[in-house]
């Protein structure tokens, strides 16, 4: 895959939560290395499928976690941060849009760590930020 990196910047994807803890008051924020600073998309020839990768500070290896019969998520090992999104677009045929984020909202409910799920609903985010899916997410 092509570098193409969309550059992103970490602090405009989240915003501060202020919540109440046994009667006081906190502001929780996202830590840096939760949040991507880069997203990017093509057609890997080699897998036959659309992937979409999301880059953060930190890098660390990655397992494959099966969705469905179209989506592979590929998450961090220890994280559990999404690095990456792959479709198999000819099978999925005109409903891997929704698909993407069918699976990227159910992994968020199955999230272990409430840090996970701002992690999940920002790359849902992301995900329409790769220029390739832009008119793909227009319909």
């Amino acid at each position: 895959m092509s570098s193409g990196w969309i550059e992103v910047e970490p602090s405009e994807l989240s915003t501060p939560q202020t919540m109440k803890r046994d009667g006081v008051s906190i502001t929780v924020t996202s830590s840096p290395y939760d949040l991507p600073d880069g997203v990017r998309g093509a057609f890997d020839a080699n897998l036959g499928k659309f992937v979409i990768e999301f880059r953060y500070v930190g890098a660390e290896p990655t397992v494959k976690e099966l969705h469905d019969k179209y989506i592979v998520l590929r998450l961090g090992k220890n994280s559990g941060r999404l690095y990456a999104i792959e479709i198999d677009v000819e099978a999925a045929k005109a409903g891997w849009v929704t698909l993407i984020q069918k699976a990227i909202d159910e992994r968020s409910r199955d999230a272990h760590k409430p840090r996970r799920l701002t992690n999940y609903e920002i790359t849902r985010k992301l995900v329409e930020r790769v220029p390739e899916l832009s008119a793909a997410f227009a319909c």
